[in-house]
This record gives C-alpha cells, sequence and structure tokens, in this order.
C-alpha cells in the first residue's frame, strides 16, 4: 500500500489534469479525502468522477 502511495503521490507533479473516481455506491471515503486534499494542494486541474452510478438507489442520492 505505502508503495502505491508513494508512486501515485510522485505521479501528481507529472500530469497535466487528474480525475479523482469515486465509488458513487459507497461514498467519499477517508482515503479519498486525503487524496483530494493532496490533488488540491497540487494546485493541478481535478476532475471527480463518480463510479457504480447504476448501483445507487434512489438516484436522487447521485445530487446530494
Amino acid at each position: 500500500n505505502r508503495a502505491m502511495v508513494a508512486a501515485a503521490a510522485e505521479t501528481l507533479t507529472s500530469v497535466d489534469v487528474i480525475l479523482l473516481v469515486v465509488d458513487a455506491e459507497t461514498g467519499i471515503g477517508r482515503g479519498d479525502a486525503e487524496v483530494a486534499r493532496r490533488i488540491a494542494d497540487g494546485g493541478i486541474p481535478a476532475m471527480a468522477v463518480l463510479n457504480k452510478i447504476d448501483r445507487v438507489q434512489p438516484k436522487s442520492r447521485l445530487i446530494d
């Protein structure tokens, strides 16, 4: 896990844009929040992408 996190953190400095994929069914977890903070601190343009939206019921939860 640590090696993967270190590799991802190193990569953040060499990209033009970041897509943060979040599991829509489980929501933003502690790890997602930490990654989002690192992205924000890096000043690189980023967008959150919801994965597994087909599993979310009711669909109104997607806009909460």
